[in-house]
């Protein structure tokens, strides 16, 4: 099986990942006695499999086909939305929040799917650059939207927890699809930089 991001995926052998977690952990010099990781293969696979990855499990237009409203909305925006993602350079996480924004044709989802999206998109191993590309594509692709526009601002731990530490970083990414008008970039733009739990529609509909 191929998910979005290029990536193969099979089902998940978890037995193997512990093996090869200890193999890894014993090859670099650690003692698992001495270090207190004797549980450590287990844990570290489940945080992969059941949490950082799960996302691979997730099919983003079933996502976005669940409870779709018939509506009319200029513009629909969610910031403030939490998200990890993985580093695929260094199986490291990078956390931070996201704002999906998008104008309808003439279906509306609820807010609660805009979360799933992200959720489904950010729980890969993925740049930050695809992972903004890649919301803001499926909208388009599985919901019919004119158009949709999606901002991360994200703190990369590959960076900020490597010598020199840089801890202040952050990172914004920006990715646009479909026929993206000047009222859709505003609003994005707007919310993110007022960023915290805002769910905006600029007409009425159901807001689930």
């Amino acid at each position: 099986m191929r998910c979005s991001g290029g990536f193969a995926v099979k089902p998940p052998d978890r037995k193997r990942a512990e093996w090869a977690m200890g193999q890894f952990l014993g090859a670099i010099g650690l003692d698992h006695s001495e270090v207190d990781a004797t549980d450590t293969s287990r844990r570290v696979t489940a945080l992969f499999v059941d949490e950082l990855l799960s996302g691979y499990a997730q099919d983003p237009k079933a996502i976005l086909a669940s409870s779709p409203v018939a509506a009319r909305s200029d513009v629909v925006v969610v910031s403030g939305i939490p998200a990890a993602t993985t580093c695929p350079h260094h199986l490291m996480p990078t956390v931070g929040h996201i704002c999906v924004g998008y104008t309808p044709k003439d279906r509306v989802v609820g807010f609660g799917a805009l979360h799933r999206l992200v959720e489904c998109f950010s729980r890969r191993l993925s740049f930050q650059e695809q992972l903004v590309q890649q919301i803001a594509d499926a909208l388009v692709e599985h919901l019919d939207a004119r158009a949709a526009g999606c901002i991360a601002t994200m703190a990369p731990t590959c960076l900020s927890s490597r010598p020199p530490c840089k801890s202040s970083v952050r990172a914004t990414t920006v990715a646009w699809a479909g026929d993206v008008q000047q009222d859709l970039r505003d609003a994005v733009t707007v919310a993110t930089a007022t960023q915290g739990n805002t769910a905006y529609r600029n007409s009425e509909g159901n807001h689930g």
